[in-house]
């Protein structure tokens, strides 16, 4: 499967949306959006097929061209939807060497590389939202990179995104796409989009 780029106009008014792609066979399909998570007005998005767990981390270190500190991803999907997968081959991208860990007991685990840092935060086991802030994780999202994976059991204490990476299982692999939320991760997604397609062919 080609990967697929698009852009979706959101109206709070409208609680779904009509979206079309760049494919020649353009149709409109409905897409669910939630106003407290997509919060921008325009999302840029972009996706791509990932038949196994070898294009699943290959794919994570194409990305790390696109993300800059500081920002805020947030890792969505059911468990095993590879989500800490695309983490380890986007830390294989950008220069770390030795082992990547899943942050589920941890809560987070931190890496210190020498351009960038990156906390890849699992918040399932939270059994409030109010443990982000016990936690005191918010002193680690300054000038850093953070991937948040089950944002959701945060709330409203866990920082906007910038980007929203979603996986879904779809025939034997998984489909992954990438919206970009804020004007300046759309500039990004675009700058980046370009680059990889034209890398890929």
């Amino acid at each position: 499967m080609n990967p697929t780029f698009f852009r979706l106009q959101y109206s709070s008014a409208m609680p779904h949306c009509s979206l079309k792609t760049n494919l020649n066979n353009l149709h409109p399909i409905t897409y669910n959006i939630n106003p407290k998570i997509f919060r921008s007005k325009i999302i840029m998005s972009y996706t791509q097929f990932l038949a196994d767990e070898t294009a699943t981390i290959q794919f994570g270190r194409q990305c790390a061209a696109l993300f800059r500190a500081p920002a805020i991803v947030y890792l969505n999907g059911d468990l095993g939807a590879g989500k800490t997968t695309f983490t380890r081959g986007l830390l294989r991208g950008m220069g770390h060497t030795g082992t990547v860990k899943s942050p589920t007991y941890a809560i987070v685990e931190s890496y210190t590389l020498p351009e960038i840092t990156i906390n890849h935060f699992d918040l399932y086991r939270f059994s409030t939202a109010e443990e982000w802030e016990d936690a005191g994780l918010d002193d680690l999202t300054p000038n850093s990179l953070c991937l948040i994976e089950w944002a959701q059991q945060g709330s409203d204490y866990v920082p906007a995104p910038d980007y929203i990476i979603e996986f879904t299982h779809q025939d034997n692999g998984r489909q992954c796409i990438i919206h970009a939320q804020t004007p300046n991760a759309q500039k990004e997604l675009a700058q980046w989009q370009t680059t990889y397609s034209t890398a890929a062919n």
